[in-house]
């Protein structure tokens, strides 16, 4: 969506705070933008806004769906690099009106989606989940198109979906933390088995528990606790191998700035002791092997630092369990209290 609003309503560093009499104006922000002269980023991104249409209507192909996404990519970056502080083309001015549009767009198509009877069950950026009816999506895009010049896509139907529970507010689900059935196939957004710093044996822990749910349907709790028992019982007894319990963590800062002793903290001070100093944006691999202790060297285990045999801290990972699968159950009654109770039963 930010790159069509980039074209379609010409934003640009040097369109903005027109002065030659011909201009709209951006709304909340109130800035000027010209209509008489066209801007270097609306015409970059123009003929790359239009090709990804074209292979997107050849999506069937899997060569045309490839070039697309690069294409997506791509967009967005142009994006992004209007916020960038050192872009040559800097003008925050721009980033914040496209924002502004996107706001528009996104409340315009929520109003034309109720007025035609829909809930609007989220939205973010530039998303909608919207329940009603599927016959009149093509009227509700029409409508939108018409109103913002901006085309919505219909992504697919949902046939269940979970918005998992803020962490300010439990009462409200966020719209960057969820999972559900998207036409016929499992979506998840999120959650631990998406994010690249979860150890191995977890993802493979939610991967099984929200296959039983694609399997059988969102009433299946029974069953997931039994695989969650299953789980649990690999690292009580320590058959879990090392290898799948490694945390693979981005480092943000030095080890000197950590107030308190992470294990991240941990492991960049054993890297000091071998004089390896590790820059933020690097990664580091660690396996807990004391998560209690204020010892850097018994806290945990840098992988290549290490000599076998690890041993694992059995209560650190068995919490870090019940973390993994209340994420996906918290929806259906089961905090970490409860599934505690469960698996100690």
């Amino acid at each position: 969506m930010y790159p069509s609003i980039i074209d379609r309503y010409n934003l640009s560093p040097e369109t903005l705070g027109c002065t030659c009499g011909e201009y709209h104006e951006v709304p909340e922000l109130g800035y000027r933008v010209c209509e008489r002269r066209r801007g270097l980023i609306p015409k970059v991104v123009e003929p790359i806004v239009e090709r990804r249409q074209r292979y997107k209507e050849l999506y069937e192909k899997k060569i045309f769906a490839r070039r697309a996404d690069v294409l997506k990519w791509l967009l967005v970056t142009c994006f992004g690099y209007t916020g960038y502080k050192k872009a040559r083309f800097s003008n925050i001015e721009v980033h914040e009106s496209i924002t502004a549009y996107g706001r528009e767009v996104l409340l315009t198509a929520a109003e034309t989606a109720q007025e035609m009877g829909y809930s609007v069950v989220h939205g973010i950026v530039d998303s909608l989940w919207l329940k009603g009816d599927e016959d009149k999506l093509e009227r509700l895009i029409k409508k939108v198109n018409k109103k913002t010049d901006i085309t919505l896509e219909n992504e697919g139907k949902y046939s269940w979906v979970v918005f998992l529970p803020s962490k300010t507010d439990p009462e409200i689900g966020v719209p960057n933390r969820y999972y559900g059935k998207l036409n016929g196939e499992m979506e998840c957004k999120g959650i631990h088995m998406k994010r690249s710093d979860t150890p191995p044996f977890f993802k493979e822990v939610q991967k099984e528990l929200i296959g039983l749910m694609e399997e059988k349907g969102t009433g299946c709790t029974e069953e997931m606790m039994k695989t969650m028992k299953k789980y649990y019982l690999h690292i009580a007894q320590r058959e879990v191998p090392i290898n799948k319990l490694v945390f693979t963590k981005t480092v943000s800062k030095r080890a000197e700035d950590y107030e308190h002793m992470t294990e991240s903290k941990a492991a960049l001070m054993q890297y000091e002791q071998h004089n390896t100093i590790l820059q933020p944006g690097q990664t580091i691999k660690y396996v807990v092997t004391d998560g209690r202790s204020r010892d850097h060297r018994e806290k945990v285990a840098v992988l290549h630092l290490t000599e076998p045999p690890i041993h694992y801290d059995k209560k650190y990972y068995e919490k870090y369990l019940y973390r993994v699968v209340e994420e996906i159950l918290t929806p259906f009654g089961f905090n970490e209290e409860r599934i505690k109770k469960e698996v100690k039963s």
